[in-house]
């Protein structure tokens, strides 16, 4: 699957990975406004699933909106850097697109690369996903 890389979304990831430890809770959206990240005090369960209930996990998309929600005090109490939340900004673009887990993963690194971001922040993503699907199970 071929997935366009605008520079409104590359410029977007890169903004919000420079500076996410200086923002204030609320919505950030692109220049054009077509990428949108919730940055929020506390992630929830979602309302179909019964009871809300708080998650533990710093990043997701939210599979009705595709708004990627990003849980703030986890974000700033972990040791991600920047070159890692540029780079979970543009897998979670990735994954709006194909659905697939290890297809948004191809995609995405492949672009990370190819802009010569941090090579070592691809060991801590698969360390992420293989606690996230863990945990998920």
């Amino acid at each position: 699957m071929k997935i366009r890389f605008t520079k409104e979304l590359i410029q977007f990831a890169e903004e919000f990975s420079e500076n996410y430890k200086l923002l204030s809770c609320g919505r950030y959206k692109s220049s054009k406004g077509r990428y949108e990240i919730s940055y929020l005090k506390t992630l929830y369960t979602s309302p179909l699933y019964g009871k809300k209930k708080i998650v533990n996990t710093p990043i997701r998309v939210n599979a009705q909106t595709n708004v990627m929600e990003i849980n703030k005090p986890k974000l700033k109490s972990s040791k991600y850097t920047k070159d890692f939340i540029f780079l979970f900004v543009i897998w979670c673009y990735c994954i709006t697109k194909t659905f697939d887990y290890e297809e948004a993963d191809k995609i995405a690194l492949k672009k990370y690369l190819k802009i010569r971001r941090n090579k070592k922040d691809i060991d801590r993503m698969e360390k992420y996903h293989r606690a996230y699907i863990y945990l998920s199970n």
